[in-house]
């Protein structure tokens, strides 16, 4: 069975009347409810449309062939760009960081060096911060 677009049926989304007013403009936010990852109403429309998606996607005959050979392509050591940040100038230490990505991890892993030939350790791995890999690094100051 090959699957057809034209064949799903989403389900319907309700539509508030939120209305904000910015600098006297008036702007319609009817899918605000939706901000809310853990309102039950956000879930369940969450849990409607995978189901939809679901469907889908199990009809497609190659679908684990091709998640294997995605996965294999994609498990591979990746780094990032190694950044220096401190302030030598003002007597304080520079640290060099960067992240590195053993392969199929869900966040790739921030470490810290003193120099560049230095062995790096481990400053913050986010995958440990949650058993789904959800919680990520966007950002350091």
């Amino acid at each position: 069975m090959t699957p057809s677009s034209s064949s799903l049926s989403y389900p319907k989304s309700q539509q508030s009347n939120q209305v904000d007013t910015y600098h006297g403009v008036h702007v319609s936010d009817p899918y605000r409810w939706l901000e809310n990852p853990d309102s039950p109403e956000t879930q369940a429309w969450i849990e409607a449309q995978n189901a939809v998606t679901f469907r889908y996607l199990n009809q497609i005959p190659v679908r684990d062939r091709l998640k294997n050979r995605l996965t294999k392509l994609w498990n591979y050591e990746k780094y990032g760009i190694p950044f220096k940040q401190g302030d030598a100038i003002a007597g304080g230490s520079q640290r060099y960081f960067y992240f590195k990505n053993d392969g199929l991890q869900n966040q790739s892993v921030l470490y810290t060096l003193k120099a560049l030939n230095d062995t790096p350790t481990v400053l913050l791995d986010p995958n440990k911060l949650s058993e789904d890999g959800t919680i990520a690094l966007s950002g350091l100051t």
